[in-house]
Order: structure tokens, then C-alpha cells, then sequence
């Protein structure tokens, strides 16, 4: 069996992120001690990744008549396999803030991963 070389990896990732049309931002809660108490607020960490923005799994479109309602709120990110993202974080895209609900990781030889994450109202 003949497996990927590092080097055949680092350049299959390096393509794919070159594809990636959109852009996020990557957020992380933080605390700051005001003297009247503690507040909390959501800034960024990582700024403009590449990334790939989806519809939600399915494909169903608002008003398409099939009978399944979409949730508009839900989207799918795309990012580089690089990229490190968790369930404690948020990400902004397009002025829009969302709650990380899942990261998918595929293993050794990923060249991406996928975000699932709810719109913050």
C-alpha cells in the first residue's frame, strides 16, 4: 500500500485552502473584572481563515415546497485542516455570529474539516 508522503499532503492542503472562497473570524470568550463585577464578551483570535460556507445537510431551501422546513439560523463551515477550532469558540462570517456546535475531524490525512454551528440571535 503506498501512503501520502508529508510533503504530498502539506502541498494537497495547501490547494484546497487556496479554494476557499469566504472568510471568518475565530472567537473566544473572555472575561474582564470591571470592579463591579465580572463581564464577558466574545473577540477574535484568529482573524480572516479561508473558509467555505454551506447550506445546511440536506440542501433544503426556505420555502421550497418539500415539506421540510430549513434552519436558516444552521450553517456549515469548511476550513483548512490546519485550523483550530472547538466547541468553546464562535466564529463570525458576513457580520453574523455563530455558536460552535461541532467540528468534525477525519484523521491523520484530513485536508479539511467541517464546523457546524447555530446563528448567536
Amino acid at each position: 500500500m503506498t501512503y501520502l508522503t508529508s510533503a504530498e499532503l502539506a502541498s494537497m492542503r495547501g490547494a484546497y485552502s487556496g479554494m476557499l472562497p469566504d472568510s471568518i473570524d475565530i472567537l473566544e470568550r473572555t472575561a474582564t473584572n470591571s470592579g463591579g463585577g465580572v463581564s464577558y464578551d466574545w473577540n477574535p483570535v484568529v482573524t480572516d481563515v479561508p473558509a467555505r460556507v454551506a447550506m445546511p445537510a440536506g440542501g433544503e431551501e426556505a420555502g421550497g415546497g418539500s415539506g421540510r422546513e430549513v434552519d436558516e439560523e444552521r450553517q456549515v463551515f469548511f476550513v483548512g485542516a490546519d485550523v483550530n477550532v472547538s466547541e468553546e469558540q464562535r466564529i463570525l462570517w458576513d457580520g453574523r455570529e455563530f455558536e460552535v456546535n461541532a467540528v468534525h475531524r477525519r484523521g491523520n490525512w484530513e485536508i479539511s474539516r467541517q464546523v457546524i454551528a447555530t446563528e448567536v440571535p
